[in-house]
């Protein structure tokens, strides 16, 4: 086995071995978005530069801290919120949410008699919600996701059925991960938006996982543009190799 194919062959272990990982612990190593960091989503897609100076102001350690720090305060915090929104790029930095979602998985016959299987998901706190609300320095945001609702009944595999099935009786509540790349902050004026004045976040979906109580990924899409991080990796190897190391389509045979 030529050098090569040795280094291909120990990157793609590793890379199993990190999704294995990620099953169990991807609730608790991805970093979700804040209210700091809609904020400041939301008006570096609209093209606007907010008042920090305000914003600190409002802050409770700001209003905490003693008067003779307070300038010093201020600066501290006025460089953090400005490094933030110069360093945030829509186009790379997505925003990751997590929720609650129950589960509906249904199976039916059709016309050729053949079994064919779906599912209904929910969000548990908000059924007919379709975004999501948060909340800085007395603004009302929601991140509206780009045809989220059809994405909330989608069709199954049987063996996805039979995953789900099996989990549903010990997971009523199953968490839902929503990566989202900010496409538009509307600056133009808030909207009544189930009876209150709400400022939107459009956004367009990368990729959405549920996952059961006990830490199995139940579901999962990933839009069609997206390509991942593994992806990437194993796409660079691939056009890193030597010449006539390997011949083409030998990776694609590999999955």
């Amino acid at each position: 086995m030529n050098f090569f194919k040795v280094k291909f062959a120990l990157l793609l272990l590793a890379l199993l071995f990190c999704g294995a990982i990620k099953l169990g612990y991807a609730q608790n190593i991805i970093k979700f978005a804040s209210s700091e960091d809609i904020a400041i989503a939301f008006y570096k897609s609209g093209g606007k530069i907010p008042n920090f100076e305000r914003w600190v102001k409002e802050t409770a350690p700001y209003n905490l801290t003693p008067w003779a720090r307070r300038a010093e305060m201020m600066q501290q915090e006025k460089s953090r919120l400005q490094l933030a929104y110069r360093n945030f790029n829509p186009e790379k930095d997505f925003l990751n949410i997590r929720t609650f979602v129950l589960l509906k998985p249904e199976e039916q016959i059709d016309a050729k008699g053949q079994k064919t299987y779906s599912m209904t998901m929910t969000f548990s706190e908000a059924a007919e919600a379709l975004y999501f609300p948060y909340e800085w320095l007395g603004e009302r945001i929601v991140v509206m996701p780009h045809k989220l609702d059809k994405l909330m009944t989608t069709s199954l595999s049987a063996a996805q059925y039979d995953l789900i099935q099996r989990a549903l009786p010990s997971s009523a509540k199953n968490t839902m991960i929503v990566q989202l790349r900010a496409t538009e902050g509307d600056l133009s004026r808030p909207y009544d938006i189930d009876g209150l004045q709400q400022w939107v976040l459009k956004a367009e979906i990368v990729a959405l996982e549920v996952w059961s109580k006990q830490g199995s990924l139940l579901w999962e899409y990933t839009a069609p543009w997206y390509v991942s991080p593994r992806t990437k990796k194993l796409n660079n190897l691939y056009n890193e190799r030597p010449s006539g190391s390997v011949q083409k389509g030998a990776v694609k045979s590999l999955f």
